[in-house]
């Protein structure tokens, strides 16, 4: 039988201009960090913002943006470097 874990309602409303960790995003979003992934790799959710191996945050504003508009949002296409890095 599948675990039931309680996911908590968010406090307040996001509010553009911070950075969310994924216990931050998920009351939010209600998906599992697994349906996140995957809906990044496909771009159909925002990219991350890794500051490390083990350290990735989310920018509020591209979420309130995936937020209006789950169904239909893209992520925008990187921009190819020209310094080879």
């Amino acid at each position: 039988m599948a675990r039931k874990t309680s996911i908590p309602w968010p406090a307040a409303p996001l509010a553009p201009g911070y950075l969310l960790r994924f216990v931050d995003l998920r009351p939010h979003v209600r998906l599992s960090r697994q349906t996140v992934l995957t809906l990044e790799q496909a771009g159909r959710f925002p990219r991350p913002v890794r500051f490390g191996p083990r350290c990735t945050l989310w920018r509020s504003a591209d979420v309130i943006k995936w937020l209006n508009d789950p169904e239909h949002y893209r992520t925008p296409p990187l921009v190819e470097s020209r310094h080879g890095r």
